[in-house]
């Protein structure tokens, strides 16, 4: 399986933490890179009671972008981990979308998308913690200096 993270899900010492409070092994993914999904925004329009604060999601906007990393899964306890992370059913849907990488489209990707219910309609203000963990990733990948900038202008707590 092929797996587009764009939020906290990049940054390895956090996914760590959160699989040793439930006494989970980290999940023995390939990292293939970075990718981008054309169609979509990056948004805070959820609250997250975990973070305290805004969460990330991707919401369909034309002429946008979201950068991320593209991953590949190969076992089902490894797929498992990462859909019980993302609050997968309760919270995040998992949806199958095409991303770019190394200038190829790579189709039947899986990545994570809050619930339509779960939505809010204004920004909900992320901690400066949980924005770092995507601003620190976007900048160790080399994510495009516009996509940082945007990051940078996210209001936070």
């Amino acid at each position: 399986m092929y797996y587009f993270a764009y939020g906290s899900n990049m940054d390895e010492k956090d996914l760590k933490n959160w699989c040793e409070k439930r006494k989970r092994s980290l999940p023995k993914w390939i990292l293939l890179g970075t990718a981008c999904l054309n169609g979509y925004k990056l948004s805070f329009n959820y609250y997250s009671k975990g973070r305290d604060g805004g969460a990330a999601n991707i919401m369909e906007f034309s002429d946008n972008k979201v950068y991320g990393l593209l991953f590949e899964i190969n076992n089902k306890y490894d797929i498992e981990t990462i859909r019980k992370k993302e609050g997968y059913p309760n919270y995040y849907g998992e949806i199958e979308v095409t991303v770019i990488h190394k200038n190829k489209s790579i189709v039947n990707v899986k990545t994570y998308k809050v619930l339509r219910e779960k939505e809010k309609l204004y920004h909900q203000k992320p901690t400066e913690y949980y924005l770092n963990l995507i601003l620190k990733n976007a900048r160790i990948h080399g994510f495009p200096s516009e996509y940082i900038q945007y990051l940078e202008s996210i209001r936070t707590q």
